[in-house]
């Protein structure tokens, strides 16, 4: 709503896309090839509206291809057996779902590419790249909603959605959750720009990435996996078992239910001096 607000339609319009993306490689690993090129066409749609977004989105995607190839090669090494099938299906819906986006997306792709050594970006600097990049002193944020009004800092996601995402985490049996978990802490640190030695890194060694600012969006990422988590924390609760799972992970959820409330009273705190 932040975006909305400050007038970054287009930024929604290319995030709703995202799901779609998503979820067409999901039924795609699940055997769909159909599907891996209607996750092509969605990421193409995506790419005109905000093209960082759709960068994003496609970084996201492959780290998504790339944690099935590792369940699977991890499958085969307890089995002691090399699934060819699986593998090839894999790497089958990678080359469809990006030579569809190719195929879909030549209209704007390619004349973006031959642009790009004219665009001012390709001088970007670090410190143009850190444009807007969270404040560390902002970080307390994520427990509490500030008066402070700026689009690109805006971090609190809510209590429920955060409670549940641990859950999620915690005694969902999803085996995803990790991926989803790691990205929520790769963005939070991205958004951090300058501040952590990980964003130079990218920069200069990610292709794209130094023709991007504003990291922040990446929280845009962290907020869809909580989301996702979230989902995840309350099929989990939807078990039979879910007492038990409970009951058995009481000493983490006492915890970081501690860890909340003390960062919650911080956070109301340090709002005051926004």
């Amino acid at each position: 709503y932040a975006h909305i607000a400050g007038g970054h339609l287009g930024l929604i319009w290319s995030l709703a896309w995202t799901p779609l993306v998503l979820l067409g490689l999901k039924r795609a690993f699940d055997g769909s090839l159909l599907m891996a090129a209607v996750a092509g066409f969605a990421l193409a749609i995506q790419f005109p509206m905000m093209i960082q977004i759709a960068y994003y989105t496609a970084g996201l995607g492959s780290a998504f291809w790339l944690w099935q190839i590792v369940d699977v090669a991890l499958k085969n090494f307890r089995n002691k057996r090399i699934e060819w099938r699986s593998i090839g299906h894999l790497v089958a819906v990678y080359f469809i779902w990006l030579t569809s986006f190719i195929l879909l997306g030549a209209l704007w792709l390619f004349p973006l590419i031959e642009l790009l050594p004219f665009n001012n970006r390709a001088n970007f600097t670090l410190a143009d790249a850190n444009l807007y990049s969270l404040p560390p002193s902002l970080l307390f944020s994520l427990f509490t909603p500030t008066q402070f009004q700026f689009p690109e800092w805006v971090m609190f996601l809510g209590v429920l959605p955060s409670a549940m995402s641990v859950l999620g985490i915690l005694i969902s049996k999803n085996t995803t959750r990790w991926l989803w978990g790691l990205l929520i802490q790769a963005a939070l640190i991205y958004t951090l720009g300058a501040s952590t030695p990980i964003f130079a890194l990218a920069f200069n060694f990610i292709p794209g990435m130094n023709l991007l600012r504003v990291p922040t969006r990446a929280w845009l990422f962290g907020g869809f996996a909580v989301a996702l988590l979230a989902g995840f924390g309350v099929d989990a609760l939807m078990r039979d078992d879910a007492r038990a799972q409970l009951r058995q992970r009481q000493p983490q959820l006492i915890a970081l239910a501690l860890i909340y409330f003390v960062g919650n009273i911080a956070a109301l705190i340090g709002s005051w001096f926004i």
